[in-house]
C-alpha cells in the first residue's frame, strides 16, 4: 500500500542541485565580477538561445504558500539507497517589518535531523536571513543588507563573525524552487541565475527548456509538463549539466527530477505529503 501511494503522489519537487561544493582558486569577488560582465555581454548561452536574466523576467506572484514533503534516495540496477525525508514550508510572513516569504526546510536521515529557515524578499527573491540547525542547535546564522553576508559559525556556544560581499543578483539557494516557480517557461524558455549557501562560493545556473511530455499521477490525471535542463556554469566558462526537471506548465511546480535521463542509474526525489497551495 505505501508502494502505490508513493508512486501515485509524485506532486512536486524541490531541491537545491548544488549539494556538491567546489572550491576556486579566485576570489568570490572576481568570481562574481566575471560572472556580471558575461551577462552584461549575453554570452551565456545555451542550445540555439540566449539566456535571460531571471530577475528580470520572473513574477513571484506565482509563488505558492504550501507545506509538502518529499522523498529523496538514489537509484541503481539493485534497488533504492539513501533514502531520506524532506519537509519543506513555504509561507507569506514580515521579517523585521519587511514583507518576505519564509522558507523552511527540515532533512530527517535515519536519527538524525537538520533544519534550515530562511527569509527572502517577497517582491525579489532577494536573501534577508539564513539560520542552520543539527538536531535542535544552532550552528549558523547569516543577515543579508547592502550588498554584504555577515555569518555567525557557532560551535559550543561559541560565535564566529565572518562577512563577506555578495551581489545583488544572488539568491539563496534554498529559495531554488521558488525561482523556477516564479518564471514562465512558456514565455521565457532559457534563464540563468546565481545561487548560494552563506559563506560557500556562488553557483551560477542556466535553466533551458528542454522538451515537453505528459505525466500521469494516476489513470485518468495527465499534466502537460516542460522538461527543463539545468546547466552549472563555472568561472571559466565551463559547463557541466546538473539534471532535469518536469515543471508543471501553468503552475510552475516542478513535478519530478532525475540526475539523468539516459541511465539507470540516478538521484531523484518525490514528493509524499502536500497541502493545499495557495498562490501569494
Amino acid at each position: 500500500m505505501l508502494k502505490k501511494f508513493v508512486t501515485l503522489s509524485i506532486v512536486i519537487l524541490v531541491m537545491n542541485p548544488g549539494g556538491v561544493r567546489i572550491a576556486y582558486t579566485e576570489s568570490r569577488a572576481e568570481n562574481q565580477a566575471r560572472f556580471a560582465e558575461k551577462i552584461k555581454a549575453s554570452e551565456l548561452k545555451v542550445g540555439t538561445g540566449e539566456a535571460a536574466d531571471l530577475r528580470k523576467v520572473f513574477d513571484p506572484k506565482r509563488i505558492a504558500q504550501t507545506r509538502y514533503k518529499l522523498v529523496l534516495y538514489n537509484q541503481d540496477e539493485s534497488g533504492i539507497s539513501n533514502l531520506s525525508v524532506l519537509e519543506r514550508e513555504i509561507a507569506r510572513e514580515s521579517y523585521q517589518t519587511k514583507p518576505a516569504l519564509r522558507i523552511t526546510e527540515t532533512l530527517t536521515q535515519g536519527v538524525s535531523r537538520t533544519k534550515t529557515t530562511v527569509f527572502v524578499d517577497l517582491t525579489t527573491i532577494s536573501p534577508l536571513y539564513f539560520e542552520h540547525s543539527a538536531d535542535g542547535t544552532v550552528t549558523k546564522k547569516a543577515y543579508f543588507a547592502d550588498g554584504k553576508e555577515i555569518i555567525l559559525d557557532i560551535s559550543n556556544g561559541v560565535e564566529k563573525k565572518s562577512e563577506l560581499q555578495i551581489g545583488a543578483s544572488i539568491f539563496l539557494s534554498n529559495s531554488f524552487s521558488e525561482l523556477l516557480q516564479a518564471n514562465d517557461f512558456g514565455k521565457n524558455p532559457i534563464v540563468q541565475f546565481q545561487t548560494v549557501s552563506p559563506g560557500s562560493t556562488p553557483n551560477h545556473y542556466i535553466a533551458e527548456r528542454f522538451g515537453e511530455e505528459n505525466i500521469a499521477l494516476s489513470p485518468n490525471k495527465p499534466i502537460n509538463c516542460w522538461i527543463v535542463r539545468f546547466t552549472r556554469l563555472d568561472p571559466d566558462g565551463k559547463k557541466s549539466v546538473t539534471g532535469y526537471r518536469y515543471i508543471e506548465k501553468t503552475s510552475g511546480h516542478v513535478l519530478m527530477f532525475k540526475s539523468d535521463l539516459n541511465s539507470s542509474k540516478f538521484f531523484t526525489y518525490q514528493v509524499l505529503l502536500l497541502s493545499a497551495a495557495a498562490p501569494i
